[in-house]
């Protein structure tokens, strides 16, 4: 017989896991037993046949070990009705009232129930004893029906009623984070979050604010796992690798469930821009958390004078900029939508409600919008050789680039945001953008746009002066490195990639000075060598394959004269084929953006207007 939990939980908290034994039955009845005879009974339950057929009373005295049994049967079976009863009655209020914040699940009735005055459980991070992975939510089933009441002009899916789903996303939810589990010292968690608030939370938008570690914990178990492993990851620590399984754990345990909140979008998006591993199914799973909960529902009423419509769009931005961030990173289309609606997302701006800090997720989202159309005019064939006659049309791109690093360098500087980090981080993704964009005209097997034309010549020279300004601008920051999303990592490697590839091309076109070119990459190497990484940061790969390529010569200044027999032959065969798509700069199109736009225009209509 399998106890209930809650025998298992009282043995437990004093030292006997051992269930009772029922060492001596009794299954016949006093009269039976007083005469010494057999007694026969019906599936073990009195009366038996002689007692029956005589017409006396029939009874059976129980042991104290059949005591027990029975009540631990008994408590067993209640236990489960209870929990039955409990799933039923909140999934019936959940459909008359889905907004009630203050309904729990079962899991969280269950829980509380159990933990009344009789509380076994301990408490200490060394003797928890819960299941290392969460259990997947049991699937809900819903009444489907036919709604009379659908307007013709409304959607298809509005003839169907069904169980509706909670878009508010301020559900609150009561699960244990990483801390109380054991996997993590509460030390060690205030400083990660300490760690992740000054390095990492400026890269998205300072989402978290001014939270403390309690405040954190208790806004969200994901978002708290989230943050410590990607701190954890960025610093080097130990910690990464239980943190990890504790995050994905949580992940893991919201796959079917339909009841989502803002804040696990949030930890989402934070891990997909560190995680590499797993960057891919976090952003999916953002994209899709983001259209359950519908965010886009309020872009058409920017700008916003309310604060739960703010915040709707304001995630739903960040959630876009984390899509495109991977899109790059796989080279595929970005799984969110684009709206005609976003065709000027600096409206966000306007908002009674919204902070300065606001400039730098539309000047993002902005230089998206122009990659995008670079992607839309030129596709993503990386195979065909690039026609010469659309070099004018790189040249206009290029000035609507620069057009948006000096509208936005200004209006930064206007409301004091342009300070040295926000100065990096543009010019990073200026010359990113810049490099992908010049380096189309690489398309082709046996290109060499040096000697096609003196067009092509000269923004072939562009590409490679702005691959050197990315490797320059990286490693100015030197103390920053480490801390760059997956995002920047990606366009490293490809710069540093491009730039050993250059190198085969022919010298009497090819005029860049040697060590201008291959300066910084000796620069990222020390640096890289210095930084202190964790192993599985894609960095630690990038650094590998650096110090492979520059000690393959003894003579470092000889190293462009042998590049074909030895550097190419590094660089597409050390590099792993998972790390970023980077085994090969001709099969993969770095131009893969995305925008808010569904039409490719005929020049770039980006709303450059005055930001005040």
């Amino acid at each position: 017989m399998a106890a209930s939990s809650a025998a298992v939980r009282f043995r437990n908290a004093y030292g006997d896991r051992k269930p009772p034994d029922i060492t001596r039955r009794i299954t016949a009845c006093v009269a039976c037993r007083k005469l010494k005879i057999k007694c026969h009974m019906t599936n073990s339950k009195p009366p038996c046949t002689r007692c029956k057929s005589r017409g006396l009373p029939c009874t059976v005295n129980k042991s104290i070990q059949m005591i027990l049994e029975d009540d631990l049967t008994w408590k067993d079976s209640m236990e489960k009705r209870v929990k039955a009863l409990e799933q039923l009655l909140v999934a019936t209020n959940g459909v008359s009232n889905p907004d009630s914040q203050e309904r729990q699940s079962p899991s969280h009735l269950s829980r509380n129930s159990q933990r009344s005055s009789w509380d076994f459980e301990p408490t200490s991070q060394n003797a928890i004893d819960l299941p290392e992975s969460p259990s997947v939510p049991e699937i809900r089933s819903s009444t489907t029906g036919l709604n009379f009441s659908c307007s013709p002009g409304a959607f298809p899916a509005s003839s169907l009623t069904c169980h509706p789903i909670n878009d508010r996303g301020e559900i609150s939810k009561n699960n244990p984070d990483l801390i109380t589990k054991g996997c993590l010292p509460e030390s060690v968690a205030r400083d990660l979050l300490e760690y992740y608030r000054v390095h990492l939370d400026r890269h998205v938008y300072n989402i978290l604010q001014d939270s403390s570690l309690d405040d954190l914990r208790r806004r969200s178990s994901m978002l708290t796992a989230s943050v410590m492993t990607v701190a954890a990851f960025c610093s080097g620590s130990e910690h990464h690798a239980p943190c990890l399984k504790a995050f994905t754990d949580e992940v893991t345990g919201e796959l079917f469930s339909k009841d989502h909140n803002f804040d696990e979008i949030r930890a989402l998006c934070i891990g997909s821009l560190w995680l590499q591993d797993v960057s891919a199914t976090l952003c999916g799973l953002a994209v899709r958390f983001g259209s359950e909960l519908n965010l886009h529902r309020c872009i058409t009423k920017m700008p916003h004078t309310d604060p739960k419509c703010y915040e709707r769009t304001q995630l739903y931005f960040l959630v876009v900029v984390c899509d495109h961030h991977c899109s790059l990173r796989y080279g595929r289309p970005p799984m969110s939508q684009s709206l005609s609606s976003l065709k000027h997302p600096r409206t966000l701006l306007q908002s009674s409600i919204s902070p300065v800090s606001d400039g730098k997720l539309i000047c993002h989202l902005e230089l998206w919008s122009i990659n995008h159309q670079v992607f839309n005019l030129f596709g993503a064939d990386v195979t065909s050789d690039f026609n010469s006659a659309k070099a004018i049309e790189i040249e206009k791109f290029s000035g609507y680039l620069d057009d948006w690093r000096k509208l936005w360098n200004d209006a930064l500087a206007r409301n004091r945001q342009l300070d040295q980090f926000t100065t990096q981080n543009l010019d990073i993704y200026y010359y990113s953008a810049k490099l992908c964009l010049c380096a189309l005209i690489f398309r082709g097997p046996n290109v060499d746009p040096f000697i096609v034309g003196s067009d092509t010549a000269r923004l072939a020279h562009y590409a490679v002066e702005n691959a050197v300004l990315l490797m320059k601008s990286v490693t100015t920051a030197e103390q920053e490195v480490s801390k760059l999303p997956a995002y920047f990592i990606t366009m490293i490697a490809f710069a540093a990639v491009f730039l050993l590839r250059i190198q085969s091309y022919s010298q009497s076109n090819f005029s860049v000075d040697q060590e201008e070119v291959l300066g910084p990459l000796r620069h990222l190497s020390d640096i890289l060598t210095q930084c202190n990484t964790h192993p599985d940061h894609p960095l630690t790969v990038i650094r590998k394959g650096l110090i492979t390529a520059f000690s393959a010569q003894s003579d470092p200044s000889s190293l462009s004269q042998q590049i074909p027999s030895s550097l190419l032959d590094f660089d597409f065969q050390l590099l792993p084929e998972d790390f970023l798509g980077l085994a090969s700069s001709q099969n993969i199109d770095w131009n893969d953006f995305s925008t808010f736009e569904t039409g490719v225009p005929e020049s770039c209509d980006t709303d450059f207007g005055n930001l005040g």
